[in-house]
């Protein structure tokens, strides 16, 4: 059986596009899906351990709302929340639950955070010993490319 790791930090727009595209993989294949929310100490939030992103957030919610479509629809979906290191806590998740894919959102080539996260991504990657889908926005899909 499929295990698809989805990885929470920020409840950006493009770990929203992640999340949907690991419940898709999870529904079509029957794989089981796991939310992982990556907690960093001393960041605003880092206090509730129990939700994966502010709760008064509209990507938030609209995670929550997904999470909950696709367990009605059947998907085992199961969240977790961790702090501290996120390379280090990504990886003892995937050897703890034996991890056969991690998907994870990227910010779109235009972002400032992009070349960062998608080095991070590699670097984690490396380690992992698993398949990584990277998402990006679906607004970068199809644009023509502005010089």
């Amino acid at each position: 059986m499929e295990k698809i790791l989805v990885t929470v930090t920020k409840g950006s727009t493009e770990e929203l596009g992640a999340l949907a595209r690991g419940i898709s993989l999870a529904r079509r294949i029957g794989g089981r899906l796991y939310v992982l929310g990556l907690k960093r100490p001393g960041i605003p939030g880092s206090e509730a351990p129990a939700c994966l992103v502010p709760a008064a957030d509209e990507v938030a919610e609209r995670m929550q709302m997904l999470i909950e479509g696709a367990r009605a629809d059947g998907v085992f979906v199961d969240t977790y929340v961790a702090e501290g290191c996120d390379e280090e806590r990504i990886l003892e998740f995937c050897r703890e639950h034996r991890v056969t894919l991690w998907v994870v959102g990227v910010p779109g080539r235009h972002r400032r955070e992009h070349q960062q996260a998608v080095m991070r991504v590699h670097k984690i990657r490396h380690r992992l010993g698993c398949p990584v889908e990277m998402v990006y926005p679906k607004k970068e899909i199809g644009q023509p490319e502005e010089d």
